[in-house]
């Protein structure tokens, strides 16, 4: 059932840069059948209830023309989806870097797993 519900449930991400403090907000917002995703009801035609969503997102990069420009170090952050505010964070990139595209991974490895 997971593997279905992971199939179906997309995530955003939007790119605000601050241009003058070089720092970048990175906002995600769980999807469900093209719509925002709703805790506690039923949804869909399966009537799927997610009552918890959390996940981690690492190995955040930023990319200008197909090559890595920025990765950020220790780069892990937990997202819960009942926590509007852990939806969102903010990278301190170097000044005037210039990036088109982000890459990340949901999930952490196993060592940074079993560290705490």
């Amino acid at each position: 059932m997971k593997s279905i519900l992971f199939s179906f449930l997309s995530f955003c991400a939007h790119l605000v840069a601050i241009q003058a403090s070089s720092v970048v907000q990175i906002t995600f917002t769980p999807i469900y059948e093209g719509k925002i995703l709703p805790l506690n009801q039923a949804i869909g035609e399966d009537s799927v209830y997610i009552e918890t969503l959390r996940f981690y997102v690492s190995a955040i990069s930023l990319h200008n023309k197909h090559k890595q420009v920025y990765a950020e170090e220790n780069s892990y952050h937990l997202l819960d989806a009942t926590d509007t505010g852990s939806l969102t964070f903010s990278l301190a990139i170097p000044d005037n870097l210039s990036f088109c595209h982000l890459q990340f991974n949901i999930g952490i490895d196993s060592l940074t797993h079993v560290s705490g």
